[in-house]
């Protein structure tokens, strides 16, 4: 569990601003699970699909996993804002898994889209073994370094 944590934090700590996002559920796997896009940008603040990262919990395999795209499409600030939009960069991505045997994902992110405050991304994962349960819980403020255009940090 520790090693599933760091491994997301990891991922967490080195993106700029938060994108559309689904909360997911530690428990339900009949509800969408918990994915969020992630933005790292590389000094142009245009949002690129090179710059795009998916995080996302998939139930039926135990696995968190980050999808990733090569290509260099400029990303519109209202799609990448838009959980809809997910399947979408999904459909074009590489999956990299991060981490397997979670039984359950959930994230909660504070001020995703202010231009206040730098965004908080907080997540639980669970495991189950052998009849017992474990939560692990973890948070990261988002660097915010760079914002997507028309985005101000003040």
């Amino acid at each position: 569990s520790i090693l599933a944590g760091e491994r997301l934090e990891n991922e967490l700590q080195s993106a700029n601003a938060v994108g559309g996002y689904y909360a997911g559920s530690l428990t339900d796997t009949t509800v969408q699970q918990a994915a969020v896009m992630l933005w790292k940008d590389t000094g142009d603040k245009n949002i690129e699909s090179n710059e795009v990262e998916l995080v996302q919990y998939d139930a039926a395999n135990h696995m968190l996993a980050k999808y990733i795209s090569t290509g260099t499409a400029t990303i519109s600030t209202t799609n990448f804002n838009d959980p809809n939009w997910i399947a979408t960069f999904r459909a074009t991505a590489t999956e990299v898994p991060l981490a397997r045997f979670i039984d359950g994902v959930q994230f909660n992110v504070q001020n995703p889209y202010s231009t206040y405050q730098k965004p908080l991304v907080e997540y639980q994962l669970r495991f189950v073994r052998n009849g017992a349960v474990t939560t692990s819980y973890g948070a990261i403020c988002l660097s915010a370094l760079l914002l997507p255009p028309g985005q101000t940090l003040n």
